[in-house]
């Protein structure tokens, strides 16, 4: 089924989708950015070692900031606070 639009249905809809997207930018703006950690507080916050904390990383959300095997790790600091538990 093949659909026709005018200039002005399809100005409408441009229009219309320009809003939303600033509208939701806008609330993308209100949020709190995340708070990333470093392997070391990340520990600290669960009252491990850092050796440990290594090890269990993939229990915790996080990313690798930078380049190969020598990347960083950082995690989501509210997710370490809000999921704790004894490792």
């Amino acid at each position: 089924m093949k659909v026709q639009l005018s200039d002005e249905d399809m100005n409408t809809i441009a229009v219309k989708v320009t809003k939303m997207l600033a509208h939701r930018l806008k609330e993308r703006e209100n949020e709190r950015p995340t708070e990333m950690v470093g392997v070391k507080e990340a520990a600290r916050i669960l009252g491990i070692s850092e050796g440990r904390m290594r090890e269990i990383k993939d229990k915790f959300p996080h990313i690798k900031a930078g380049c190969h095997q020598q990347g960083r790790l950082l995690f989501v600091r509210s997710a370490l606070i809000e999921n704790y538990q004894n490792p």
